[in-house]
């Protein structure tokens, strides 16, 4: 993998933002999905699911030197960051990945999808 990264700008997927032509961005939005009950007691356990992803957009005209990091290897950095995370209370935790490479005209788009669980009782 490269040593050096490009200019990256990174954003949060709710805020405004412009992407630029002139270099790499990564967006981060974080998806919670619908709980379920698991079990019924006093304290009752829900189950969440959701995915965060990680969206890395590298300008097709940018171009990246040899020592330098692109879309894939922010994407593989990602990965690193995020295996095998739990919360200090163990109760959410990462349970995979997937990557994927999406058509787009002007950039190599890289959709790092991290999947996520959380129990949490009531």
């Amino acid at each position: 993998m490269a040593e050096d990264a490009p200019s990256l700008t990174f954003h949060i997927a709710d805020d405004d933002y412009e992407l630029n032509e002139n270099e790499i961005s990564a967006v981060f939005a974080f998806n919670p999905d619908a709980s379920t009950l698991l079990t019924i007691s006093s304290s009752n356990v829900w189950q969440q699911l959701g995915i965060a992803t990680l969206q890395i957009m590298q300008p097709k005209s940018l171009v990246i030197g040899a020592d330098e990091l692109n879309a894939w290897d922010i994407a593989d950095l990602g990965m690193s960051a995020f295996k095998g995370w739990r919360s200090d209370d163990f109760a959410t935790e990462v349970s995979q990945f997937s990557v994927q490479r999406i058509p787009n005209d002007k950039y190599l788009q890289v959709n790092l999808l991290i999947y996520w669980r959380s129990k949490r009782a009531t």
